[in-house]
Parts: C-alpha cells; sequence; structure tokens
C-alpha cells in the first residue's frame, strides 16, 4: 500500500501541503468546458491546485461561469491561455444535412498546439515542490499529451465525456458483440451509424494510436447508482487493458440547498418560482446543436399545442469562437411569444440549466453519443421518453411529436411516474456524493493520464456492445433496440477521433465519467468489465446540488424571477444546448408548438457557440409576427445564456425538453426534472434512449430513426402537453423525483458517489 498523504477535516479529504498538482485539458466545446470546470471544482475542495489549460476565448468564457464557487476552493484554481493559430471560423448550419457541429473541426485542429505549452507547464509544476502532477485530458485532446508519459512522476487520466452505457454499448457492438453475459440490455441500441460526421471519425482515429501509451486510468461524470453495470463491463473491457475507471460524478453541483439564499436569478428561475410544482418543461438541446428553422417552427407549435408551461433555450451551436461574429435569430410562428405568455419563456441566450432543472416547478436527442444517451434516460433508467428514435433521426419531428411528448411527460400518469423515478435517482445521486470512508488504492509509478469521457457510461458500453458484433447475452437486451450511431457525428469529427484513438490506450490509466452509479450502475459495470481493470470513476453529478449552494447569492436571472411568479412544476424548460443550432423552419414549429401546448415555458433560443464564443454576432432567431406579445406571461425566450441548472431546480419547473446531451441529463437527473427527449447528435441518441426507456423519467419528441423529419407543431405541442399536463407526465415527474432524492442521498457521507470521489483523489495522490 502507498504511504497515506490525505488528512480529513470536517469530513473532508485534504492533500497534505500540495504535493500532487492536477492539470485539465478540456475538449474547447462548452459542455465539455463546463465539466472539467466543475471538476475542478471537486478536487479544489481536497487543497489540491488545479491548472485549467486552454485557448484565450475559452479560457475567457470559462472564467465567466467561475462566479458562485467556493472561494475557499477556487484559490487553487488557475487558468493558463494557450496560443493557436488562425483557424476558420464558420457559424453553425442549421440546414445541413447532419447534426453534428461539424463547424468545429478547425477548432479541434487548432489544439494539436497546446503539446509545446502542456508539457512545459507539467514540467514547471513538478519542479515547484509537486511530487507529482496528474493531467485529466478529455479524450480528443489526446495527442495534446503525447510527451508527458516520458516525464518521470507525470500520470494522465482520461476524462469520457460520455455516459458508461455509451462507451460499453459501443465497445459491445462495434466488436462484434463478443461477450455473452448481462448484454441483452444492448441488443436492440440505437446504432451509431451518423452520430457523428467522418470528419469527426477521422479526428479521432488520428489520436487512437497515442492512448494506450498515456492513459493510467479514466474518469466518468457518472455514478455507480446509475451506471454500475456498465462501469464494471469497461474496467473488464480487454480494450482497456485493466486500466482503473472512476464514476465520480455528478460533477454539477446538487443544487436544492445551495442556492437557497440566493437574491440574484436569471428570469427563468423568477418566472420558476412563479409556477406550480413539476409543471414545466425545459426545453434545449446544449451547445453544439442547431435546429433547422423547420424543426423550430414544429417545435414551437408542439409545445405552444401542448397547453404545458415551459422554458425553451433557443440559440444555435456554439461557434469555434464563441465570440466571433453574429448568432442567428431563429424565427418563431407569428405571434407566438404572445399568444404563450405566461405559459412558456423563449430563452435566446444562456440559461441556468442546472437551476432550472433544480427548481421544484420544473429529454429530444441530438448527436454523438446523445442517441444512446437517450436510450439510457429512456429505456434503462426510465426517467424519460424519447421524441424521436435513433432509426428516424433524419425525419422532422412534427409539432404533433412534440405535443403528445411533452404533454406525455408534464400531464399524464406516465409522465408523473417518470419524475418520481427521477426524483428518486437524483436523491441516490446525491447521497452517492458525500463523504465518506475509503481504502487506499495500490500505488501506480510515474506518469500517469486520466481520461475523462464526457458521454454517459449508457453510451460507453452500448458502443463496445456494438463494436464488438453484441458479444454480452446477460444483462445487456437493453442494447438490441439502441439506436443507430449513423449521422451522429460527421466524418470530420470520426477522423479527429481516429487520430486519437490509437494514442488513448497507450496514454489512459483510467476513465472519468460525469455520472453516478445511482443511474448507470449496470453500465458503468459492464464498461469495467471490457476495460480489463481499467480503472474507472463515476464522479458525477459535477454539477453542484443547488439546494443549499445559492443561498447566500444576490443575482438572479430574470428567468428565476419570473419562475418564483409561477405555480409548483407548471413550467417547461426549453433548452438544446450549446452545440445545436435550430433552423429556422424547427424554431417556428417549435414556437408553435409550445404556443399551442398552452403550457407555461422557459425557451432558450440560441445558435450554438463558435470556436470563439467571444467573436462575432450571433444570428437571431426570428419567431413568428407577435409571438412574444402573445405568449407574455406565460412563456419567456431567452437568447442568451440561461441559468440552466438553477432553472432546472426551481420548484416551478416541471419539465425538461432536450438534446439529451449528458451533461444536460445529469443535471436534470439530479434535479429531478423529467426529459422530452429530442436527440440532435453524437452520444444524444442514446442518452435519449436511457432516459425514457430505462430510466423511464422522460418521452421522446422525435425518435432518432426520424432524424430527418421535420419536428412539427403538433409534435411539440403534443410532446410538451403530455410531459406537462396528463397523467402520463405527472408518473415521470413522480418517477425523476424519487430519482433525484437516491442521487441527493447517494453524495452524503457514506453515499456511493461519496466514496468514488474519494477512491479517485485517494488513487492520484497515494
Amino acid at each position: 500500500m502507498a504511504e497515506n498523504n490525505t488528512t480529513k477535516s470536517n469530513g473532508q479529504i485534504s492533500v497534505q501541503d500540495a504535493q500532487v498538482a492536477v492539470v485539465m485539458v478540456p475538449l474547447p466545446a462548452q459542455g465539455h468546458l463546463n465539466q472539467l470546470l466543475h471538476l475542478s471544482r471537486l478536487i479544489t475542495s481536497y487543497n489540491i491546485p488545479v491548472y485549467y489549460v486552454g485557448a484565450t476565448t475559452h479560457i475567457r468564457q470559462v472564467k465567466l461561469r467561475v462566479h458562485g464557487f467556493d472561494p475557499v476552493t477556487t484559490k487553487n484554481l488557475h487558468f493558463h491561455e494557450f496560443p493557436t493559430p488562425p483557424f476558420e471560423n464558420p457559424p453553425p448550419n442549421p440546414n445541413a444535412s447532419h447534426k453534428f457541429p461539424n463547424h468545429m473541426i478547425p477548432l479541434l485542429y487548432a489544439t494539436i498546439h497546446f503539446r509545446e505549452p502542456v508539457c512545459s507547464l507539467v514540467n514547471q509544476l513538478l519542479g515547484a515542490n509537486h511530487r507529482r502532477v496528474i493531467v485529466i485530458y478529455d479524450s480528443l485532446m489526446t495527442w495534446v499529451l503525447e510527451d508527458i508519459p516520458a516525464i518521470p512522476n507525470a500520470e494522465c487520466y482520461r476524462f469520457n465525456g460520455f455516459s458508461a452505457f455509451y462507451m460499453f454499448s459501443s465497445y459491445w457492438k462495434t466488436k462484434g458483440k463478443p461477450f455473452q453475459p448481462e448484454t441483452e440490455i444492448f441488443e436492440d441500441i440505437i446504432s451509431s451509424e451518423n452520430c457523428a460526421t467522418p470528419e469527426l471519425w477521422e479526428l479521432w482515429n488520428k489520436q487512437g494510436a497515442l492512448e494506450g501509451k498515456i492513459c493510467s486510468g479514466e474518469l466518468y461524470n457518472t455514478s455507480r447508482v446509475i451506471e454500475g453495470p456498465y462501469r464494471v463491463s469497461l474496467v473488464h473491457n480487454k480494450e482497456t487493458n485493466g486500466l482503473n475507471l472512476w464514476a465520480i460524478g455528478p460533477f454539477n453541483p446538487l443544487l436544492s440547498e445551495q442556492n437557497k439564499d440566493s437574491n440574484k436569478q436569471h428570469q427563468t428561475l423568477y418566472w420558476l418560482d412563479k409556477q406550480e410544482t413539476n409543471s414545466v418543461i425545459y426545453v434545449s438541446f446544449g451547445s453544439t446543436t442547431t435546429l433547422s428553422n423547420k424543426e423550430i417552427e414544429e417545435l414551437a407549435i408542439g409545445l405552444e399545442k401542448s397547453m404545458q408551461k415551459f422554458i425553451w433555450v433557443l440559440r444555435d451551436a456554439d461557434k469555434g469562437d464563441v465570440f466571433a461574429g453574429e448568432e442567428r435569430r431563429a424565427q418563431l410562428p407569428e405571434g407566438y411569444e404572445e399568444r404563450i405568455k405566461g405559459r412558456g419563456i423563449i430563452e435566446r441566450d444562456w440559461a441556468p440549466q442546472l437551476e432550472i432543472l433544480a427548481h421544484p416547478s420544473t429529454a429530444w436527442p441530438m448527436h454523438s453519443d446523445q442517441p444512446r444517451n437517450s436510450q439510457l434516460v429512456t429505456k434503462v433508467l426510465k426517467i424519460g421518453l424519447n421524441l424521436r428514435h435513433g432509426a428516424r433521426q433524419d425525419e422532422l419531428v412534427t409539432s404533433e411529436i412534440v405535443e403528445n411528448a411533452v404533454r406525455t411527460l408534464m400531464a399524464s400518469p406516465e409522465g408523473g411516474e417518470m419524475r418520481k423515478r427521477a426524483s428518486e435517482l437524483s436523491v441516490a445521486v446525491k447521497q452517492s456524493v458525500m463523504d465518506g470512508e475509503v481504502e487506499d488504492v495500490p500505488a501506480i509509478p510515474n506518469a500517469e493520464c486520466y481520461c475523462f469521457n464526457s458521454i454517459s457510461a449508457f453510451h460507453t458500453s452500448s458502443c463496445i456492445w456494438e463494436s464488438r458484433g453484441k458479444p454480452l447475452q446477460a444483462g445487456t437486451e437493453i442494447f438490441e433496440g439502441i439506436s443507430s450511431n449513423k449521422n451522429c457525428a460527421t466524418p470530420e469529427l470520426w477522423e479527429l477521433w481516429r487520430k486519437q484513438e490509437a494514442l488513448m490506450r497507450k496514454v489512459s490509466s483510467g476513465e472519468l465519467y460525469n455520472s453516478s452509479r445511482v443511474t448507470e450502475g449496470l453500465y458503468l459495470d459492464l464498461v469495467a468489465k471490457e476495460n480489463d481493470g481499467l480503472n474507472q470513476w463515476a464522479l458525477g453529478p459535477f454539477n453542484p446540488l443547488l439546494s443549499e449552494q445559492n443561498k447566500n447569492s444576490n443575482k438572479h436571472h430574470q428567468t428565476l424571477y419570473w419562475l418564483d411568479k409561477q405555480v409548483t412544476k407548471s413550467v417547461i424548460y426549453v433548452s438544446f444546448g450549446t452545440t445545436t443550432s435550430l433552423s429556422n423552419e424547427d424554431i417556428e414549429e417549435l414556437a408553435v408548438g409550445l404556443e399551442k401546448s398552452m403550457q407555461k415555458f422557459i425557451w432558450v433560443l440560441r445558435d450554438a457557440d463558435k470556436g470563439d464564443v467571444f467573436a462575432g454576432e450571433e444570428r437571431r432567431a426570428q419567431l413568428p409576427d407577435g409571438y412574444e406579445e402573445r405568449l407574455k406571461g406565460r412563456g419567456i425566450i431567452v437568447r442568451d445564456w440561461a441559468p440552466q441548472l438553477e432553472i432546472l431546480a426551481h420548484p416551478s419547473t416541471g419539465g425538461f425538453m432536450s438534446h439529451c446531451g449528458w451533461n444536460s441529463c445529469m443535471e436534470s437527473i439530479s434535479m429531478g426534472v423529467p426529459i422530452a427527449a429530442w436527440p440532435m447528435h453524437s452520444d444524444q441518441p442514446r442518452n435519449s434512449q436511457l432516459v425514457t426507456k430505462f430510466l423511464k423519467i422522460g418521452l421522446i419528441v422525435r425518435h432518432w430513426a426520424c432524424r430527418d423529419e421535420l419536428v412539427t407543431s403538433e409534435i411539440v405541442e403534443n410532446a410538451v402537453r403530455t410531459l406537462m399536463a396528463s397523467p402520463k407526465g405527472d408518473e415521470m415527474r413522480k418517477r425523476a423525483s424519487e430519482l433525484s432524492n437516491v442521487v441527493k442521498q447517494s453524495v452524503v457521507d457514506g453515499g456511493v458517489n461519496r466514496e468514488e470521489m474519494d477512491s479517485f483523489i485517494t488513487h492520484i495522490t497515494r
């Protein structure tokens, strides 16, 4: 056993004399930046200094998110800006044939220039009385760390931004399904076809050869409570060569207590405060998805016709430079915002997703791991429903689909049951991250890298299952109907992935997930089993559980003031993240659907982030003539950032229309908010399956198989009404609430998630 260099005070493990330093190397996309920022917050709470690196524009973006962090921990958080050469910075294309944010590929290639400054920083830290430097890197940043294994006392750990479920299902499927035990769940897993583009696969393959030389373990933003079985499967996966895997999520703060004293709120949270408990659906598709104009129109109409309250984050995917250029302003149906006034909120900028999901008044999957994340949420955890199944990813999600999904999630017994499961899972996750004693792990000498997987364990395990020819039998029945990965990403991303894939097995000493064993325990175990003992940690939820965190905050976003005036659970929050840009048609349909649903909402309406989020103006999506006037009092349109976590945490938020990016899924689960799932790309289709089919805390707005079909206003309306104003929706809310309670219990003293985080910290500081 290694010498124990940690002490414990007030239930908190602390590293003595900062003998260990951590360098954080995130992928420059908002969801990934945020997850590793939250992980940095968690690690600094152990009195370990963290050096967060990135391009100047992304460090600037991240610093805007630090406000509200505990000053005691932020004193150990250091930011380092590295230069990149000029790169193309095209705006998101809402009408592209593929939802994957291919406009980000030039930015991803530019990050290879971080290689020399990261190596220099590691050497500098080792020369500053640190006995070991730990580098935690995103899985698509492997090539930045090629020189690290040659540095004594430096270790690299890969963060997997996907779920353990996604990772294992992908391994299982791509390897010809070779394993027999516990793979029945993967038999209907969504295919990975079209989940990413050839460009991404090429990028991945260029890095893959390095992985085995670099990685000492893997980290997941998940929890054993959620993905335990898939994490174990990854540990036993031959592809991971026995690396340690840690599920140390949720990374996000558990906000239920955190923000009670907050006086400064986003507008969506004020609005949620005025809504009834579990009455609002939150609609957001992350920061890498851009909806077409037709999709927006159908979604709007569906939300309107559902007659459910909602918050809709309506914005395009982030650009490579998120500060450069104008953003498209999606057009909503004429008079839409006026008609839904008081019932829905359209948010066209940032929204406080975590707070919205945590709100007591409050899952469309979109790309990469998202289709399989949706399967984890819907099929496994059974805390959501699918708007669009993976096999129909090219079909338009009509307003009727949206309407039915929202109504099912928000206003039906099925939705109530999903909310109940989501709440229970949230409690388990929160319990899992609270303090608990753990034993030292065996020492690993010299350099180690740990990979952060920003996807779900469900998506990971389903990919393993898929890549290996669906080998496992027991426990993988869930994967048999899994969404295809086809069109989940672009060729450019696959190329980027392939360029790094060979490196991963050589680099990683373990994997980190922003997940919880409460929700993904099965999938984490499956991933662990397939990774031959590679350490994996489900450290999530990374987001704070806001109930306590924000008690003393004096800042309130406009949405939060509005939520304060809404009935409990009466508002649906609509947001599709920072990588998705809806087309004008998508925006119009969504607007009309929200209006016709007659439900209150907050809609974050903005394009995907650019590579430089501070460069240039963004498109301002157009809404139907008179829309915002008509929905005044019933809905809020947010065209910039919205405090998503606070909105989700608000008691007036009762539903979340989301792209099912894993970060959003974890925030929604931890806050006990059911999801209307509309996957766009990447892991989102499978995330939507997890939420709707397994966790049963949501409904599908548009199935991945129908991804090319317009989501009409009728679909939006039906989805919103189902989620927000039906017995089915009530049941989803009930399940979501129960799941949230389980998640929250998992982070208390002795909780499984707290033990997981302590295990990882003990391991890297041995």
